[in-house]
C-alpha cells in the first residue's frame, strides 16, 4: 500500500496535477521559508478558494515534500475506484466518533510527529471561489499542532489581475512558521497559535489579493433582524 501510494502521489498528483496548477498561471511566493522545516513535522493552514486549492498546495506549494489533507467525509461517497484514489494521494477524513478520534491520534502520532510529515488544513471548511477575504474560523484544529509541540504554517491563496484573462490568477504566499510556546498549556498554545495565524493571513490577504472578480454580499436572514 506505501508503494503504490508513492507512485500515485508522486507520478500522478505531483507530476500530472502540479504541471496542471503551473500551467494555469499559480505562483508561489515564499518557498525558502520551508528549507528549515523539512526534517520536522508541520500543520498547514490556508483559506478555501477553490477547487484547485488542494493541489496547488500539495503539489506546488510545498516542493517534494510529502503532504497529506485533511477534509470531510465527503469523498468516501465516491465510487471505489476513486475513493482509494484519493485515499493514496493523501486524503484523511475528518474523525466523526469516539473510535476515528482514537485512530486520528494515532496517525497525528505516526505520520506527522515520528514520520515528519505535513498535513494541510482548511480551517474555513467551505470553498468560496476566488474570494478575496479571509473568514474567521475556530481555535479547535489548531489542538493539534499545540498537542503534538509542531509548529504551524500559514499559506495564503491571493488573487491578481492578469491580461488577457478575465478570471484572476492565484499567488501563493507561504508565510514565516509559527511555533507554540513552551510555557503555554495545550489550550492556551491552542488559541495562540489560531490568533496569530488568522492575524498574518490576514494581513497578507488584504496587502495582495488584489483583484476581486465575485462581489460577496452578506445575505440577512430573519434572525438577524
Amino acid at each position: 500500500a506505501r508503494f503504490l501510494s508513492f507512485l500515485i502521489y508522486y507520478g500522478l498528483c505531483k507530476t500530472i496535477l502540479g504541471s496542471i496548477t503551473f500551467f494555469r498561471g499559480t505562483k508561489v511566493v515564499g518557498k525558502e521559508k520551508l528549507k528549515k522545516l523539512k526534517k520536522e513535522g508541520a500543520f498547514v493552514y490556508s483559506n478555501h478558494t477553490s477547487f484547485f486549492d488542494v493541489f496547488d498546495k500539495q503539489c506546488l506549494a510545498l516542493g517534494a515534500k510529502r503532504c497529506d489533507i485533511l477534509g470531510y467525509t465527503d469523498a468516501l461517497s465516491f465510487p471505489w475506484f476513486i475513493r482509494k484514489i484519493c485515499l493514496l494521494i493523501g486524503y484523511v477524513p475528518l474523525p466523526t466518533s469516539i473510535k476515528d478520534y482514537k485512530k486520528f491520534d494515532e496517525y497525528l502520532q505516526v505520520r506527522i510527529k515520528e514520520e515528519k510529515k505535513w498535513l494541510i488544513i482548511y480551517p474555513e471548511a467551505h470553498i468560496w471561489p476566488l474570494y478575496t477575504g479571509l473568514r474567521e474560523f475556530p481555535s479547535v484544529s489548531f489542538k493539534y499542532p499545540a498537542k503534538f509541540s509542531l509548529p504551524v504554517v500559514p499559506i495564503c491563496t491571493c488573487y491578481r489581475k492578469v491580461r488577457g484573462f478575465k478570471k484572476p490568477k492565484p499567488t501563493l504566499f507561504i508565510l514565516d512558521p509559527i511555533y507554540p510556546k513552551k510555557e503555554l498549556s495545550i489550550n492556551e498554545n491552542k488559541e495562540y497559535l489560531r490568533d496569530e495565524c488568522f492575524k498574518n493571513m490576514k494581513k497578507c490577504i488584504e496587502e495582495n489579493s488584489t483583484y476581486a472578480y465575485y462581489n460577496y454580499i452578506y445575505k440577512e436572514k430573519e434572525n438577524d433582524k
